[in-house]
């Protein structure tokens, strides 16, 4: 789980999943980008 805490607001996000768009977001013309195969997503329900 992914704690975040929101600059001005008085709460906290809590993550258990996230979903990710690989086209446009991970990767670039069908590439992925630099750095996001080694990323660390252990702490995520993928």
């Amino acid at each position: 789980m992914i704690n975040l805490s929101l600059p001005g607001r008085e709460m906290n996000l809590e993550l258990k999943n996230l979903v990710l768009d690989l086209n446009g977001t991970l990767s670039l013309d069908g590439i992925l980008l630099e750095g996001v195969s080694s990323m660390k997503f252990s702490q995520l329900n993928i």
